[in-house]
């Protein structure tokens, strides 16, 4: 995909020979671009993203465990996101990351282990002759696809209505604020809510002790 995010057209080399090495990259140019020459900004947008990429992930894996009694462990969540997204950034592709609608599709066509990923991405690779074809799918399509995973829990979403006094004022700030905004803003927003609502906790308690 170009910068603007156009198709760029079926690859005429194999994939393995468009790797780029991350030392060959212009780093200047790139940052001068897209951040007006500032590496801080560069840095800050990247942790932001990091951020809410791995919420994403910790709102699927949380789903799952809520709902399915799966385990999971968020520094290897972690981990496995950056290793990915470094693999992915060197053949030119995305920052890789969970997707709760994805995730709830997968689960809502049968799927019950992490074979079906490994389906997934050997069914993309042999589908890459039809790319032209499947992109054309309608919008209205895709919604509802997605709306048909994610609709009841957005509907309903029992976690959220289950908290009580701070947790469910910071829930629904959070959830408020990324409908409003978007969800950057939300993240953002929620992090300062619950860090308020941590030092005000803390704050009545040294009051009651004293």
């Amino acid at each position: 995909f170009s910068p603007a995010g156009s198709a760029a057209g079926a690859a005429d080399a194999p994939f393995w020979a468009t790797a780029v090495k991350p030392w060959a990259l212009p780093f200047d140019e790139l940052v001068a671009l897209c951040f007006g020459g500032s590496y801080a900004a560069l840095a800050r947008a990247a942790a932001v993203f990091a951020a809410v990429d791995f919420l994403q992930s910790v709102s699927v894996c949380s789903a799952f465990e809520a709902e399915d009694g799966v385990s999971w462990s968020a520094d290897r969540e972690l981990f496995a996101q950056g290793v990915a997204s470094v693999a992915s950034g060197a053949f030119r592709g995305g920052p890789c990351g969970a997707s709760l609608s994805r995730s709830m599709l997968a689960r809502l066509t049968g799927a019950t282990s992490q074979v079906a990923g490994l389906v997934h991405g050997v069914a993309a690779v042999l589908m890459l002759p039809y790319a032209g074809a499947i992109a054309k799918t309608p919008k209205a399509a895709l919604a509802a696809v997605v709306l048909a995973a994610v609709g009841p829990g957005v509907a309903r979403p029992a976690a959220v209505l289950n908290l009580k006094g701070g947790d469910a004022a910071v829930a629904w700030f959070t959830a408020g604020l990324s409908v409003v905004a978007d969800p950057t803003a939300g993240f953002l927003g929620g992090l300062a809510a619950a860090a308020a609502a941590s030092l005000l906790g803390r704050t009545r308690k040294s009051e009651k002790r004293a």
